[in-house]
């Protein structure tokens, strides 16, 4: 979502805004019922419409006409959820306008006329970005590129349109039919070349711009986005229709998703936002901005699930597993052999990062084969659709039962599963907790002490068998390491999901700001790669910063005088090894004397990222770290870095113990970093991260961290 820097409540507007009277005149106004973009509801009533002019009669026809609600809710149905007793506009605080078909043509035929230069952007995209991140991702495809990008003269359809808007933010969200007739694109890896044609792209596409401002050029920047993965399908032509592609297909698409869908985007920086560091107006604010919270998901169990394995004696059963997806972030539960009636329970859930209330949730039942592909057995929709993120949290804490849509359609027993969500918020709090693991009746878990027949001898969450001889290895596959049971329950959980299942405590945030790189790397850009908790995050490519003219100056000099431009004394005085004196002496040495020392001195360069990541925080403790990939021209390499480190740590571990000290938490002081507690600290966090490229050279990360915590759901 690209409101990131927006408040929970939106400020008052006293007066009606000409969006509202327009509305009003169409008859969608919300009287003194609703509000357009007061989160309280507390707006006062809209003047009578025969108190101004009457406009010309150009009303829509009804069939034709959008209407006007807050984030789903309409003014008729202001339904409310159990937190707090807050309906969904009074959490999000946005204004909504939900035009129907017609209302988008506009756009459809701006982007008819502009599409020659478009296709110039995708194949530009195409053969940049995403053949880059091929590259990366998928070993075998080290050589892969297109080669020839043409779309045809089909351009993309657009509507019906929804309009969402917020403090200093306005989104565009419109369901986007893209059919390329006619379109001949051609990919290589190695001498192998494989053609591609009849080209579909469906799904809503996500337009922001943020942030608004009371000047020239309006907008601050605009970025392009589709909130869920669009149904992306071609056929192979040429060797590609000969051969089993499946990899380099999967490839193509996981890429395109890496870098098109939520919390990834385009962004265009109009106002010039990234060289003006505005503190209050942040470029990564709205490059990469900050869910909104997380959901947290449990699959508790089906009925009446159809049967896709049959036995001689013909009667059918499945092996059932669930699929969430949202986003780029899936959570599946444990297979459930031979059963039509699976349970799993509330010990089989997940936390998945929300960046927006319209982004759609895919449930799906499947069934597990293992000789053949898995079967679909279901999923479930909400009126033709895929349900969203407003949908489920409508029935927040609520053990709702979903009808599954199969491909035999309506039957006189449909297949249903049960889940149950809740919306996590940040809450006033001023530290992270653990969650721990827990089996299905929360009874608590103890460590697992010898072999018994009666214990199951399987992960309960995973399936990982706890196989310690011979006989059991055979039966039950590898081995596993120890991990924590519930006697009463007979649940176990291995050591893996004990740290990997965990529910979420909170938020990590980390902002990748500068660097200093070697010089060749710094031209041709350097791509940074985060692994935190076995999630992998990847920045977009680093820039050089526009140099401010320094004639008369070596090139040391100026140099030197546009690091401290950007960058302060002391970060600078590590980087190049001077003290600040030494550096302010360099510069007002003159061109002769510098340049014998222009070769030491010109070791690296800065560059730019002003990108952010978030990261879900299951195991909090003030010793975690994260392992970087650095990807530039002159190595590749991967280094631990630690989150909290220095001056930050103490502080870190001082907040704590005062914790203690106010009985806040039982946590003992001598078992700080095993504790599971981590004290919050809302201020930014800066950090150097010097990484080792070789013998020779290293590149300096300046980034800013921030952990914000998560509403407890119990």
């Amino acid at each position: 979502m690209g409101a990131a820097s927006c408040s929970h409540e939106a400020p008052e507007r006293p007066r009606e805004s000409c969006c509202e009277a327009y509305l009003q005149d169409l008859g969608l106004g919300l009287g003194s019922e609703g509000s357009t973009g007061d989160s309280t509801g507390s707006r006062p009533a809209a003047s009578p419409r025969a108190s101004r002019p009457s406009r010309p009669s150009r009303e829509p026809h009804g069939s034709e006409m959008g209407t006007l609600h807050v984030d789903g809710v309409g003014r008729a149905s202001r339904r409310t959820t159990v937190m707090g007793g807050r309906s969904l506009h009074q959490q999000t605080g946005f204004f909504v306008y939900e035009g129907k078909l017609k209302e988008a043509e506009w756009l459809t035929v701006a982007v008819e006329k502009m599409w020659k230069y478009i296709e110039r952007a995708i194949e530009k995209l195409l053969k940049e970005d995403i053949t880059a991140l091929i590259k990366d991702e998928v070993p075998m495809m080290n050589s892969f590129q297109f080669s020839k990008c043409n779309f045809g003269n089909q351009s993309p359809n657009f509507g019906p349109m929804k309009v969402r808007a917020k403090d200093n933010c306005v989104e565009l969200q419109i369901d986007m039919h893209w059919t390329a007739s006619g379109s001949e694109i051609e990919v290589t890896v190695g001498k192998m070349k494989l053609g591609m044609k009849d080209i579909k792209l469906n799904g809503p596409i996500l337009l922001v711009f943020c942030p608004l401002m009371g000047e020239l050029p309006i907008t601050g920047g605009m970025s392009i986005t589709f909130p869920d993965p669009p149904e992306l399908t071609w056929n192979w032509t040429g060797l590609g229709k000969a051969l089993a592609v499946d990899v380099i297909r999967k490839g193509i698409v996981h890429a395109i998703f890496q870098t098109l869908v939520v919390p990834s985007r385009v962004y265009v920086d109009i106002a010039g936002l990234a060289s003006n560091r505005h503190e209050e107006m942040r470029v990564e604010t709205f490059r990469s901005p900050a869910p909104i919270g997380a959901l947290h998901f449990a699959v508790l169990e089906a009925r009446n699930l159809p049967a896709a394995d049959f036995g001689f004696t013909g009667k059918g059963s499945s092996d059932p597993y669930v699929i969430v997806k949202i986003g780029n972030c899936s959570f599946q539960t444990k297979c459930q052999a031979k059963t039509l009636d699976p349970v799993w329970g509330p010990a089989h859930s997940c936390d998945l990062l929300v960046y927006h209330m319209e982004q759609h949730i895919f449930v799906e039942v499947w069934d597990s084969d293992m000789v053949t592909s898995d079967d679909l057995l279901g999923h479930v929709e909400k009126k033709g659709k895929r349900p969203t993120v407003a949908d489920f949290v409508e029935k927040s804490e609520k053990e709702t039962w979903w009808t599954l849509k199969t491909e035999s359609g309506s039957e006189e027993n449909p297949p249903q599963i049960k889940l149950r969500c809740f919306f996590r918020e940040v809450p006033e709090v001023d530290r992270i907790e653990a969650i721990p693991v827990n089996c299905n009746k929360r009874c608590g878990l103890v460590e697992v002490a010898g072999h018994s027949k009666l214990r199951p001898k399987t992960c309960s969450l995973c399936g990982s068998s706890f196989a310690k001889t011979w006989d059991q290895l055979c039966c039950g596959g590898t081995p596993v390491a120890q991990g924590q049971e519930c006697r009463k329950c007979n649940f176990r959980c291995c050591a893996t999901c004990l740290s990997n299942r965990r529910p979420a405590a909170g938020i990590l945030r980390i902002c990748l700001r500068e660097g200093l790189v070697p010089p060749g790397d710094a031209a041709d850009g350097v791509i940074l790669g985060v692994k935190f908790e076995n999630e992998m995050l990847w920045s977009k490519s680093s820039y050089k910063p526009h140099y401010v003219d320094e004639s008369g100056r070596s090139e040391a000099q100026k140099w030197i005088r546009n690091l401290c431009a950007r960058f302060d004394k002391a970060s600078i005085s590590k980087c190049l090894g001077m003290k600040p004196d030494k550096i302010q002496e360099v510069l007002d040495m003159s061109i002769p004397e510098v340049k014998q020392g222009e070769s030491d001195l010109l070791q690296q360069e800065p560059v730019i990222w002003d990108h952010a990541l978030h990261f879900l925080v299951r195991n909090p403790h003030s010793e975690i770290s994260a392992t970087v990939i650095y990807k530039g021209k002159s190595a590749k390499v991967e280094r631990n870095v630690a989150i909290l480190s220095g001056k930050k740590l103490a502080t870190a571990k001082k907040a704590a113990l005062r914790l203690v000290g106010n009985g806040k938490t039982k946590m003992q002081p001598q078992a700080f970093s095993d504790s599971g507690t981590l004290a919050c600290d809302s201020n930014l966090m800066e950090a150097t991260w010097t990484l080792d490229l070789d013998s020779k050279h290293t590149a300096d990360v300046f980034v800013e961290v921030s952990l914000t915590p998560l509403e407890s759901f119990y």
